[in-house]
């Protein structure tokens, strides 16, 4: 998980596209959190325009109503 949030992090500097393989999603989280800290840009999700974290609201919103996630 570390390295892969540091080749992150070194392709945004190179102005280079990352594109990585996590299996788990608790350290994809992580690796998006360490991301957005340490550029100071919010996470985009492209499909819907919406931040990481007005995403992370919204399913977590919604896994308490026992709505499916998306």
């Amino acid at each position: 998980m570390r390295i892969l949030s540091s080749i992150v992090l070194a392709a945004d500097k190179a102005g280079r596209v990352c594109r990585g393989v996590e299996l788990d999603p608790l350290y994809v989280d992580v690796i998006v959190r360490r991301n957005e800290a340490a550029t100071g840009a919010a996470a985009i999700l492209p499909e819907t325009g919406e931040t990481f974290e007005n995403l992370a609201v919204r399913r977590s919103e919604e896994a308490a109503q026992g709505e499916p996630a998306t």
